[in-house]
């Protein structure tokens, strides 16, 4: 898969620092979608623009998983620019980094 990351007025002010993820159900280990994470620390937000595949997704009011039907999350509208992203509940999903070297793991 190539790096089709976004790039918006707000990526300087995030920083380089970007990466792919793949987000899972911590209940059943399904990849529910490719992320683009942007710089460290737990994911609390999963903003729709950097959804990179699984688009259908954007239409749904909750996150749910597909394979397990548990729920991950629920739809929000966040800050001034009103920005649309899933609210994940603490413990619910977990990512794997993409870095073609290496895999690490983390638990959000």
């Amino acid at each position: 898969m190539k790096n089709n990351f976004t790039s918006d007025k707000y990526t300087k002010g995030r920083g380089k620092f970007s990466k792919r993820v793949y987000i899972k159900c911590v209940n059943c280990s399904e990849i529910i979608f490719n992320y683009q994470k942007e710089g460290n620390g737990a994911i609390e937000k999963l903003f729709f623009d950097n959804i990179l595949d699984n688009f259908a997704i954007k239409k749904e009011s909750k996150l749910i998983c597909q394979k397990c039907e548990k729920v991950l999350g629920s739809r929000f509208i966040f800050g001034k620019d009103k920005k649309l992203a899933f609210k994940v509940y603490p413990g619910a999903i977990y990512y794997r980094i993409f870095v073609p070297e290496r895999t690490v793991f983390k638990r959000g």
